[in-house]
């Protein structure tokens, strides 16, 4: 079970919340500092338009209105019930209220026409006509409005006030009527109150708290909410430019102004800034819980994601410390498929090789004692055997006996190879010098029915070979091969360069594929199994011993590698 690192998965989680934290932070910081006013210039430019689409909703109103009188002056009853001089019959004046309503349609209940003679002679009305409108009443509010307005035919007016039906009035249209040899008259809408909600409630929205229609002329203003409230300027805390239009901040409050052209109206709308304030809170709480909720998910985010980081570093360094203490056997598993994956199957590769190169290495320090324990039969006393054939071989030169000379020199060339320990690669040449002395051996033994052959190629006589390889080969050929054979015994060795490789050719009683596969894979004997396996160490898979019967000939191929391994040249 391995147990993840504190402090580097404490160091990895803190980096990677941090990371995620100074983002979220930075994001809340500038916007609580910044909200405010950002939300003020957003309402300024928000109250702008909307002001402009407000005001072009009214102007549409006005004009429809004003054309509808244009239509009304027109029409030969007005003229006829304003510049007689007797009453309209019952006919007459049917028709005159038919044309009246026509014209307000289905407004009726939000616009009345007033229809005056300024001398008082006659007086008509869609609805019951207002105090103020009659010339001959004690309220001489018509009268002013004459005064303001000598110079226009047709002009609005701003001067709330509630109608005998109860309405309040908010804006009255007057269309003057003038024709030669006829008195001057007056046509007179008015819109209520409630007609201006009706239109504009959809397009405000709820956006201004207040909306207002000014006057510019006479400095009256009517609000057009319904809520029963006009005056004059004066009675505003606070001001507005009578032209053009904007947006200005008085104390809490925001004001947007626009100016209906050509008449002399202006419409206002205001919004308490406590609202943008309660907005302003509203979104910095907002961000809160959103920098709250981000950073939660950043730190389970970091949290795993360290976790998902320092999980396999750990393993690696778990494997690590058991391989330094001797364990080559630890792997690990993949699992994640990510660049981890990488170093944890490069570890483990890195382990099986070890592991193979020291198993190799074992194998060919057993392999090389035990050949050299074998080719050592007399390990009591070498030096001993040595200088004893020393002393049968001066023996035999007094006597004159050759063969004995021979066969003893021969074997002691053998025995101090045998010796000699300082070297565990030689050459092609070296070896198959000491098997042509275990030849001359065989010679002396076998008289002239055994005949022998060395053929070396030139590029391969300087090729690097361990010790003991060819000679247990040439013995046991000559053991179990020519041994037993009557008559003429042949023994050939030839050394071939491309690919480097011996062949070890007799015409002994030679032997099946079964009785190799056996040689090859004994390993209690000394001989095949050993050299065999030698090979594959020293040079690898690709070398080896190869076995081939043909014509009354058995050929022992030794196939060697193009080189040695690197390990073993170091060693």
């Amino acid at each position: 079970m391995f147990r993840l690192p504190r402090r580097f998965l404490t160091k990895v989680f803190l980096s990677l919340l941090l990371t995620g934290m100074i983002q979220v932070l930075l994001l809340g910081i500038v916007a609580v500092l910044f909200s405010n006013r950002m939300i003020e210039e957003t309402y300024s430019q928000h109250s702008h338009e909307r002001m402009e689409m407000l005001l072009n909703r009214v102007n549409l109103t006005i004009q429809s209105y004003r054309e509808s009188a244009t239509q009304l002056a027109k029409k030969p009853i007005l003229t006829k019930a304003l510049n007689s001089s007797s009453p309209l019959n019952r006919e007459e004046l049917s028709t005159l209220y038919s044309t009246c309503y026509r014209e307000l349609g289905s407004g009726i209940d939000e616009a009345a026409i007033h229809l005056i003679n300024l001398q008082g002679e006659q007086l008509y009305s869609t609805h019951m006509l207002p105090s103020r409108y009659n010339p001959n009443g004690a309220d001489p509010s018509l009268g002013t409005f004459l005064k303001l307005k000598p110079q226009r035919e047709t002009f609005p007016m701003v001067d709330g006030f509630t109608n005998p039906k109860g309405n309040e009035v908010a804006l009255s249209l007057f269309q003057f009527l003038e024709s030669e040899g006829f008195n001057k008259s007056l046509i007179i809408y008015d819109l209520t109150c409630d007609l201006f909600t009706k239109l504009l409630k959809p397009i405000n929205a709820g956006f201004f708290s207040n909306l207002y229609l000014f006057d510019t002329i006479n400095y009256k203003f009517v609000r057009l909410d319904g809520s029963n409230e006009w005056g004059n300027f004066s009675e505003i805390d606070w001001r507005v430019p009578i032209t053009g239009e904007g947006v200005i901040q008085h104390e809490e409050t925001l004001v947007a102004y626009a100016q209906s052209y050509p008449d002399e109206l202006m419409l206002v709308g205001t919004l308490k800034l406590d609202t943008v304030a309660g907005n302003v809170q509203a979104l910095i709480r907002f961000i809160f819980v959103i920098s709250l909720i981000g950073l939660i998910l950043s730190s389970i985010l970091a949290f795993l994601l360290a976790r998902a980081i320092s999980h396999p570093v750990t393993i690696l360094s778990q494997g690590m410390k058991e391989m330094e203490s001797g364990n080559l056997n630890v792997r690990m598993e993949e699992t994640n498929g990510d660049e981890f994956d990488i170093l944890i199957h490069g570890f483990n590769d890195m382990a099986h090789r070890i592991q193979e190169l020291l198993d190799a290495r074992v194998l060919r320090e057993k392999a090389l004692r035990k050949a050299e324990r074998h080719a050592l039969q007399s390990q009591i006393n070498p030096h001993f055997l040595y200088n004893t054939l020393n002393t049968v071989n001066s023996l035999s030169k007094i006597h004159g006996i050759q063969d004995i000379t021979t066969i003893i020199t021969q074997l002691g060339k053998l025995l101090r190879n045998a010796m000699d320990q300082q070297s565990e690669v030689g050459t092609v040449e070296n070896a198959l010098a000491l098997v042509e002395g275990y030849l001359e051996i065989q010679k002396i033994r076998f008289g002239e029915n055994f005949q022998w052959s060395i053929h070396l190629d030139e590029a391969i006589k300087n090729f690097p070979l361990p010790r003991l390889i060819i000679q247990p080969i040439v013995e046991n050929a000559v053991i179990h091969g020519l041994e037993p054979l009557v008559g003429k015994r042949q023994l050939e060795i030839e050394g071939l360069n491309d690919p480097p490789r011996l062949l070890v050719r007799d015409n002994g009683k030679g032997m099946d594929g079964d009785c190799w596969e056996k040689a090859l894979n004994n390993t209690e004997g000394i001989g095949i199994h050993n050299v065999n396996k030698r090979l594959h160490l020293y040079y690898g898979e690709d070398a080896g011993l190869f076995f081939q019967h043909e014509n009354e000939y058995t050929t022992i191929e030794i196939r060697l590698g193009w080189q040695l391994k690197e390990d073993v040249n170091e060693a």
